[in-house]
């Protein structure tokens, strides 16, 4: 039943998020962390990161407690795709890095929520765990691949950033379709 649910029309819509949900942390985390900042403070950037990752929570639940699936989508859409400009293009300031990850941390884990809620909205209670189980499946596909691509001799930081960045798109703009 779960693997007959991943051939569907929505799961094909909602891969896509659920996919990013786990390969864009690699990158972020990994990558783009150890080249923005120093040993010494990227533990103060993690921290930052996870911070902004607890309220992105917190807003979340104010929004899809009142079913704005959309206002969520933009939220995410707001805080994802400007740091990947800036990340591509003004990759240097400590200001705008600790920017980058901010928005990272707390659109992460927004897509997150807002994956669950959509699970929650669109799947009959005994598909829902089945639907969950798929979210997990592609979620750590994608985590799979992240790290894959990891080291940077492996994959340029500026390639990973672009197959990054075009996976948000996707998971930004397929989700419209449904």
């Amino acid at each position: 039943e779960t693997f007959r649910l991943l051939f569907t029309r929505r799961m094909f819509i909602l891969s896509p998020i659920y996919f990013y949900t786990g390969f864009s942390q690699p990158y972020q985390l990994e990558t783009f962390g150890n080249v923005a900042f120093s040993a010494r403070i990227l533990g103060l950037q993690l921290a930052l990161f996870y911070v902004c990752a607890v309220f992105a929570a917190y807003i979340a639940d104010i929004i899809l407690a009142k079913d704005r699936a959309l206002i969520a989508l933009f939220l995410f859409a707001l805080t994802s795709i400007p740091p990947y400009f800036l990340a591509f293009f003004a990759h240097s300031t400590l200001f705008t890095n600790t920017l980058i990850f901010a928005m990272w941390g707390f659109s992460v884990n927004l897509i997150q929520a807002y994956s669950y809620w959509l699970i929650a909205a669109l799947y009959k209670k005994d598909q829902s765990a089945h639907a969950v189980a798929l979210y997990k499946f592609i979620q750590s596909i994608g985590w799979c691949l992240g790290f894959l691509l990891l080291p940077p001799k492996r994959c340029s930081p500026s390639f990973q950033l672009f197959l990054v960045a075009f996976n948000c798109l996707l998971a930004i703009l397929l989700p419209l379709l449904q």
